[in-house]
């Protein structure tokens, strides 16, 4: 109802990390997987540390929108980051002779 209006926003920053979750954690599986949990952890600390900062920074400017923001941002740079270590990974095995 209108009680819960302002909270739209919110959730749709939610529902969009959540997809970007849903295509990282496979690519962050695959890492570990493979012994690159070293890059797993690397890209799931920046994040965290993101996410804090991004919540810090907007919080005094949007409240809880910033909470959204964070977690969005978070899981675009779990997304972003595990790709490119994969497909880093994977153009470097394609190059080097067997």
């Amino acid at each position: 109802g209108d009680a819960y209006i302002d909270s739209v926003a919110i959730l749709q920053w939610l529902a969009a990390a959540v997809i970007l979750n849903a295509l990282a954690q496979p690519l962050l599986v695959a890492l570990m997987s493979r012994l690159f949990d070293h890059l797993a952890s690397i890209i799931l600390t920046a994040a965290v540390v993101t996410q804090l900062v991004l919540v810090a920074t907007l919080a005094p400017m949007f409240g809880a929108l910033s909470a959204g923001i964070g977690v969005f941002a978070s899981q675009l740079l779990q997304f972003v980051g595990s790709a490119f270590f994969v497909a880093a990974i994977i153009w470097k095995r394609r190059r080097s002779p067997v």
